[in-house]
């Protein structure tokens, strides 16, 4: 009995390094997408103002609503990932 309880024990361990290493994966994968994000916009924000810095320009914000769907689409495509690994976790 007290062996099954060890084999048990190394079954359970197993599967939580195993759990453990799809939750890092998730992590990693989510800050990635944050920093990508951050750096979308900010290059967005550096694309609206005009040359005088100090107000946005109309030209630009055309441009910067098209990329700006971009981001948006990336964002749905990782709501979407998360929403299945949280079904595959339940």
């Amino acid at each position: 009995m007290q062996q099954d309880s060890f084999a048990t024990a190394i079954v359970l361990r197993r599967k939580a390094t195993d759990e453990l290493s799809e939750l890092v994966k998730c992590v990693h994968y989510f800050i990635t997408w944050c920093s990508k994000a951050e750096d979308e916009i900010s290059n967005l924000t550096h694309m609206v103002m005009s040359a005088d810095g100090l107000s946005p320009s109309i030209f630009r914000i055309e441009l910067v609503r098209q990329r700006w769907e971009v981001v948006q689409k990336g964002y749905r495509e990782y709501k979407t990932s998360v929403s299945d690994l949280q079904f595959l976790l339940v």
